[in-house]
């Protein structure tokens, strides 16, 4: 801070309007250091609440078990490094077609969701899908009973194994019937 030093000579009134002046511009800088620690305290703490949010993935992490461990172990042993592919309608047609061209690249293991497992096994047998790298699931996607079976025996078949890509393939055309046909559930 710097000091004022008043000369004898000078006129008292113009001495105290300097001194006023000075008094004031340090009273400005004083001010605005305030406005600079308010200023960075704000952008501190608008940081810290970013941090804060930034962390809010973390809250659905849960701790590995041995259960998960096993199941992991599991899939590794089974698919190796291989990508899990689920196609519906594998028994005919493109599914048929997408099954060999993937199970031709040796990166996957394609589980087949059929309706009828006897036509699939024919299948898989003249194309000449290795039984190491395909799996014939039954799903009937009319009724929701065995949709749901199909997917409690995939979740107990691929362990920890995440499902790589979903090709829903399957329907059924018939344009020619003369009335609806209803599944099961209606």
């Amino acid at each position: 801070m710097e000091r004022i030093s008043i000369k004898p000579e000078a006129n008292l009134l113009a001495t105290v309007e300097f001194a006023a002046s000075r008094i004031r511009s340090a009273l400005k800088k004083v001010q605005g250091l305030g406005k600079m620690l308010m200023g960075r305290l704000l952008l501190t703490l608008a940081l810290a609440a970013t941090a804060c949010d930034g962390f809010k993935f973390m809250t659905n992490w849960k701790a590995p078990t041995l259960q998960g461990i096993r199941d992991q172990k599991i899939a590794a042993e089974k698919f190796g490094d291989k990508k899990l592919v689920v196609i519906t309608g594998t028994s005919s047609g493109l599914g048929r077609k997408t099954a060999a061209a993937l199970l031709n690249t040796g990166q996957y293991h394609v589980v087949g969701a059929v309706r009828d497992l006897d036509k699939m096994e024919l299948v898989a047998e003249l194309d000449g899908f290795d039984p190491k790298d395909f799996t014939a699931m039954h799903c009937e996607l009319a009724n929701y009973t065995s949709v749901r079976e199909f997917c409690d025996n995939l979740n107990e078949f691929k362990a920890a194994k995440p499902i790589d890509r979903l090709i829903c393939n399957a329907a059924v055309y018939q344009p020619s019937l003369p009335y609806a046909k209803w599944s099961v559930d209606g």
